[in-house]
C-alpha cells in the first residue's frame, strides 16, 4: 500500500491561494514581482500609482503608451491594470480601455472605492483586486492593542462588531467576509505568515457573504474622510 506524499508549506500555500481564486471567477491569479513598478497578475500587468495623486502622469507615461499596450508575455499580448490609492486615480485608469484590472485599498473602515470605482469597473468588465482588507492588522485580533492615536479606528471597528454580533467569530473574519460580500470584488490580496493563518483565512472565506441587511448597515460604518483609514498617514503615530 502506497503512502501519500505530504505537501510542503509552499505547496500548501499555493493550493490555498488557488482555492481563494476559485471562489471568484471574474479575475484570478497570483502575482510575481517584476521591476519598474509593474506586477504581472495572470498575464495582467499592474502599473503602480506610488505617488497617489500623480496618477495622471503615470497614466500618460505608462498605461496609455503604445509600448505598454503592446507588451507581450511569452508571445501573447497581456492585459493592463493599475494599482491605485485614490478614487480619482482609479477612475482615471478605467478611462483606458486597455485597463482590465485595478488593485485598490478597501475594508470595513475604508469603503471609498465602493462608491464609484466598483460600479465603473463592473461596467467596463474590469477586475477588482482588493488589498488592505485587514487595514495593516487593525481588523484582526490586534484590535485591542492599537495605540491610542489610532483609537478612532478601534472604536469604529468595535461598533461594527456589535452590529455583526454572533454572525462572525473573529474580527479578521468580519474583515474578510465584508470584502467578499461585494460582487464586484474579484480577488483579495492578503498576507499570511504561516500555513495555519492561511488555513484560518480559507475557513473564514468559506462561511460566505455577510447577510444583506447587516451589510447595508456596515456600509455606513466607514470613516470616509478620516485620514487614519490610509496607513500612509500613520507615520509618527505607531
Amino acid at each position: 500500500m502506497g503512502t501519500k506524499k505530504r505537501k510542503n508549506n509552499e505547496e500548501v500555500l499555493l493550493d490555498g491561494m488557488c482555492r481563494i481564486r476559485e471562489r471568484r471567477q471574474n479575475y484570478d491569479g497570483s502575482s510575481e514581482l517584476l521591476t519598474g513598478g509593474v506586477d504581472v497578475c495572470n498575464r495582467c500587468h499592474l502599473a503602480h500609482d506610488n505617488c497617489s495623486r500623480l496618477f495622471p502622469k503615470v497614466t500618460a507615461d505608462v498605461v496609455r503608451t503604445d509600448k505598454m499596450t503592446e507588451i507581450k508575455l511569452k508571445g501573447s499580448r497581456v492585459r493592463l491594470g493599475a494599482s491605485c490609492y485614490e478614487e480619482d486615480a482609479s477612475l482615471a485608469a478605467l478611462e483606458n480601455d486597455s485597463v482590465r484590472a485595478l488593485q485598490v485599498p478597501f475594508n470595513l473602515l475604508d469603503g471609498r472605492m465602493s462608491r464609484n470605482v466598483f460600479s465603473t469597473a463592473s461596467e467596463r468588465s474590469a477586475g477588482i483586486l482588493v488589498r488592505s482588507a485587514y487595514l495593516r492588522g487593525v481588523l484582526t485580533r490586534q484590535l485591542d492593542a492599537l495605540p491610542e492615536k489610532l483609537a478612532p479606528l478601534r472604536d469604529r471597528a468595535k461598533e461594527a462588531l456589535t452590529i455583526l454580533g454572533d454572525k462572525v467569530r473573529t474580527t479578521s473574519e468580519s474583515a474578510l467576509r465584508f470584502c467578499l460580500s461585494f460582487s464586484e470584488v474579484s480577488s483579495l490580496v492578503i498576507g499570511v505568515k504561516t500555513v495555519e493563518e492561511l488555513q484560518s483565512n480559507l475557513a473564514e472565506a468559506e462561511r460566505g457573504s455577510l447577510p444583506r441587511e447587516i451589510l447595508q448597515q456596515l456600509k455606513s460604518m466607514g470613516l470616509k474622510k478620516d485620514p487614519l483609514v490610509d496607513p500612509r498617514n500613520w507615520q509618527g503615530l505607531i
